[in-house]
């Protein structure tokens, strides 16, 4: 489980993760993103199908004949990780029967299964879904949470702009303490690169980007 903020860096990390085993390892990994009102297992079950052009309608079969396919192809094809992001959606009530959270088992049944590791990743709020399934809890090994962004973290971002002054960074800070977190101090470098052109970013830059972006900039603290 990785828990965090909105905006401290979890998407990114994660793309570079799959992109990095991918390339050393040949590895697969099944990743999908769930969004608001679509976290039931039959929408979760469809999603996994999509990259063996399976649609859950036309197979037939309902979930259990999705759960049989998907465990007969993941070793097959070298699926070595299902990676569920923003899977705080998953604590989604049906419904008809009006359970709750109920992928969360159905993708641990799962990757037990079919033998692959299980990855969940989402805001601070899915940390509550998982802890409904103390199955699926004690199973969690070093679960990650993230309350919020670290000055490191800020300072790391600002450093691969380039910006290592730290009137600079202690601005950049201040808005990494607003809502948005890592995502608004990298718009705003992003800006100070266009500010910047053919020449190096400087903090000049830097500042005329946060106000450029509606954030308070004074004297170096936002």
């Amino acid at each position: 489980m990785i828990a965090g903020q909105s905006g401290v860096g979890k998407t990114t990390a994660i793309k570079a993760f799959c992109d990095e085993l991918t390339c050393a390892q040949g590895a697969h990994v099944l990743r999908l993103t769930i969004t608001s009102g679509m976290g039931s297992p039959w929408w979760v079950a469809q999603e996994l199908l999509k990259p063996w052009n399976m649609d859950l309608r036309r197979e037939g079969g309902g979930m259990d004949g999705a759960f049989a396919k998907l465990i007969s192809m993941m070793p097959g094809n070298d699926v070595q990780m299902i990676l569920v992001d923003e899977a705080q959606y998953l604590n989604h009530r049906a419904k008809r029967t009006h359970v709750r959270g109920a992928a969360f088992e159905w993708l641990r049944g799962l990757s037990e299964a079919a033998g692959v590791a299980l990855v969940f990743s989402g805001d601070l709020a899915l940390t509550a879904g998982i802890d409904l399934f103390p199955q699926l809890r004690s199973r969690m090994v070093r679960p990650v949470i993230i309350e919020r962004s670290t000055p490191g973290d800020v300072a790391a971002l600002a450093s691969s702009y380039g910006i290592t002054d730290a009137v600079t960074i202690k601005g950049l800070t201040g808005i990494a303490r607003k809502a948005g977190t890592l995502r608004n101090v990298g718009n705003v470098l992003r800006m100070a690169r266009l500010f910047a052109g053919d020449e190096p970013v400087a903090s000049a830059h830097v500042a005329a980007a946060a106000l450029d972006l509606k954030f308070i900039w004074k004297g170096g603290a936002a």
